[in-house]
């Protein structure tokens, strides 16, 4: 489960940007 919470925050930061 600890790669979707990376995942998560990958995509993310991806919406910021």
């Amino acid at each position: 489960m600890g790669e979707t919470k990376e995942a998560d925050g990958k995509w993310l930061v991806s919406l910021n940007k």
